[in-house]
């Protein structure tokens, strides 16, 4: 497997335009999302298939150029087997680690310093997979916005209809309530909205956050 690079203004000029291969991927070892901070490295999800038959995720600093992976953040030392969703600001200095399968949310500093764990009301050490917590999150200005499901089971209800708002402290400020099923969102930064992916009728939405989540 390999990671591939694009130009977007060349692949509007150019119709036989290739991409660049940016660097390879280990069998054992590989990103499955990434964060990139420059043309070198990026703050990666890392999968490492384990000697049993599940996977494990962790958070690690990923030379592009060379494949290497350093670790950052390996997990909470009560979660056997960990499954998360991240966001990353260079601006604050900070990563958001939030539990599919526990209800906890943790942040680091860029090194993987740890500086808040925070316990949901649901959370305990359990490996299972049945309920559903957090979902994506990202960070928009100076909050942190991380799509919630509350201890759904996964067969039953899926996806989080929720948004919880948080400040880089991990101090709780609010929930919205989106009254329907989340699949996937994104922050626009420049229009200071939520894009969301809806598993609904209407597939696509946004909710503008001025004034929303001050």
């Amino acid at each position: 497997m390999k990671v591939l690079s694009y130009s977007v203004d060349s692949i509007l000029k150019n119709p036989f335009y290739r991409p660049e291969v940016k660097g390879d991927m280990k069998e054992l070892q590989f990103p499955d999302r990434f964060v990139y901070v420059n043309d070198t490295f990026c703050i990666a999800r890392s999968i490492m298939v384990g000697e049993n038959k599940y996977f494990q995720q962790s958070l690690v600093r990923w030379n592009m150029l060379t494949g290497e992976m350093k670790l950052l953040v390996e997990g909470h030392p009560k979660v056997e087997r960990k499954r998360s969703q991240f966001a990353v600001s260079l601006e604050h200095n900070l990563i958001v680690d939030c539990y599919a399968h526990h209800d906890l949310m943790t942040i680091y500093d860029l090194d993987g310093n740890l500086k808040y764990n925070i316990y949901g009301p649901y959370w305990d050490d359990k490996t299972s997979n049945d309920m559903v917590y957090y979902d994506a999150v990202v960070i928009c200005k100076d909050k942190i916005v991380a799509a919630y499901a509350g201890g759904r089971n996964w067969s039953d209800e899926g996806f989080p209809n929720f948004f919880q708002v948080y400040d880089f402290d991990g101090n709780y400020i609010k929930t919205l309530n989106i009254g329907r099923k989340i699949c996937n969102f994104c922050y626009d930064q420049e229009l200071n909205r939520l894009i969301m992916v809806l598993d609904n009728e209407i597939q696509f939405a946004y909710l503008n956050l001025d004034g929303l989540i001050e």
